[in-house]
């Protein structure tokens, strides 16, 4: 009798611990992620607009706790043997451009399709203010429109 009330609570501990880590692990997760906006990459977004049959995606999301922006880009530039030569986050409201913030490193260069992750280092608080208020988009630069030929804004979804 004593080895079987031993070995039910030993299986009630493991089933507490497991629920308990299952909650915890959850609820860290969820409320320190905030995800963006799933938008293009769009030459028409570009200050000024540009045209340019070339488009892409941005998905990814902001974590709150590490202050770490992770981003996956998927684009196509618009004109075949075009390459892309640079990407970075810049500060500017939408239609206006601005300063470069964050640089990709490790861009994929060299290509007409890319697809490209990118994880930032820690945000500073004010970096993470401008973030937060809709201050920053992705740029990505071609050979074609070296100024910038697919612009995305940063929104996190509310």
């Amino acid at each position: 009798m004593m080895k079987t009330v031993k070995f039910i609570n030993k299986y009630k501990l493991f089933f507490i611990t497991v629920v308990c880590a299952a909650v915890v692990f959850a609820s860290c997760n969820s409320s320190d992620t905030q995800a963006f906006e799933s938008t293009q990459l769009l030459g028409s977004s570009e200050a000024p607009p540009v045209t340019t049959t070339g488009s892409g995606t941005l998905d990814g999301n902001y974590n709150a706790k590490t202050k770490v922006i992770t981003l996956n880009l998927k684009w196509s530039l618009g004109n075949k043997g075009d390459t892309t030569i640079m990407g970075h986050i810049h500060k500017g409201e939408v239609g206006v451009s601005g300063p470069v913030v964050i640089p990709f490193t490790d861009l994929p260069k060299g290509s007409t399709d890319q697809e490209f992750n990118f994880v930032s280092q820690p945000l500073t608080t004010e970096q993470e203010a401008d973030l937060k208020a809709g201050s920053y988009y992705v740029n990505i630069h071609s050979t074609s429109y070296p100024a910038g030929e697919l612009r995305a804004q940063l929104i996190l979804k509310k």
